[in-house]
């Protein structure tokens, strides 16, 4: 045990071995012997899944400043901008609601079909409480999230490093103004 004041730590009581037992002998399931394994790849999932989600909040306020900035163009065809940002915002949209549902019915409680994060919720709440570790229901809904994942993870890497690039340029080339969050025009 140590104690860390205004930079400087001190050590309050040499580390102490200890031993750590089951609560029970055996319960109604068996152990897993590959729990910690699993839990490591939750973990590691709902990084990643985490990311994707801020990433797309991110975007709805990077798409605010976009649209903004494509109304102030001088040049270029104000009807081809316009749509271009449109298909972006759908795509952003379409992304959000692939990983957390329909905002509109999951605030109204209302039943949908399970998605990434509800299914990897349902992981994380069944093993929170679980002294036995994973079972295959657990085991089958995180296989489900992954794979819904994998064309989320790939759309959304193209939108944010091919797509809305492409689209800063086309603005920049449009005379629009410069955008905060958006690529240096140097």
């Amino acid at each position: 045990m140590s104690k860390r004041v205004r930079g400087e730590t001190t050590e309050l009581v040499a580390p102490q071995p200890f031993n750590v037992t089951p609560l029970r002998d055996q319960g109604a399931l068996p152990a897993q012997a590959d729990a910690s394994d699993f839990w490591d790849d939750v973990t590691a999932f709902d990084r990643s899944v985490t990311a994707a989600n801020i990433t797309l909040q991110d975007m709805h306020a990077l798409l605010e400043r976009l649209a903004k900035a494509a109304n102030r163009a001088t040049a270029g065809d104000p009807d081809v901008l316009a749509t271009r940002w449109d298909a972006i915002r759908e795509e952003t949209y379409r992304l959000q609601e692939a990983l957390n549902g329909n905002a509109a019915r999951t605030e109204l409680w209302e039943r949908t079909q399970p998605t990434v994060r509800s299914r990897l919720s349902r992981v994380m709440m069944g093993l929170g409480s679980s002294t036995y570790g994973p079972t295959q229901t657990h085991r089958d809904q995180l296989g489900y999230a992954k794979a819904d994942f994998a064309d989320i993870r790939d759309r959304l890497v193209t939108l944010v490093n091919e797509t809305v690039p492409a689209f800063e340029a086309q603005l920049s080339d449009a005379g629009a103004p410069w955008v905060p969050g958006g690529r240096l025009p140097f």
